[in-house]
């Protein structure tokens, strides 16, 4: 990436991700979520698109149920933050019984 877009992402408080070569299945997810978008801001507002109309068709997908995850977007990454917290509650608690240990 070149420095302008760099500074531009750095400016706007935009993070970029970079996936790895080859990684097929990702960037099809991210394929498809970019045509859902284009598709959902062109037939809500063909001629001006605009900050709000992108975060309200955000708004909507991240809470409209997915065939493909039977739940919203949000949900899922409830489930997985749960899951997460619960991994780390689990290594906490080894980690403090070992410390009990004389």
């Amino acid at each position: 990436m070149n420095s302008k877009a760099q500074q531009l992402f750095k400016d706007k408080k935009i993070e970029h991700y970079n996936n790895e070569p080859g990684d097929h299945g990702t960037m099809g997810k991210i394929e498809r979520f970019n045509r859902t978008l284009k598709q959902r801001l062109t037939k809500m507002s063909p001629n001006r698109i605009t900050q709000k109309l992108i975060s309200d068709v955000i708004t909507n997908y991240n809470t409209t149920t997915h065939r493909s995850i039977r739940m919203t977007p949000n949900k899922a990454k409830g489930k997985v933050i749960e899951a997460e917290l619960n991994h780390y509650q689990v290594e906490a608690d080894k980690i403090d019984n070992e410390l009990k240990k004389p």
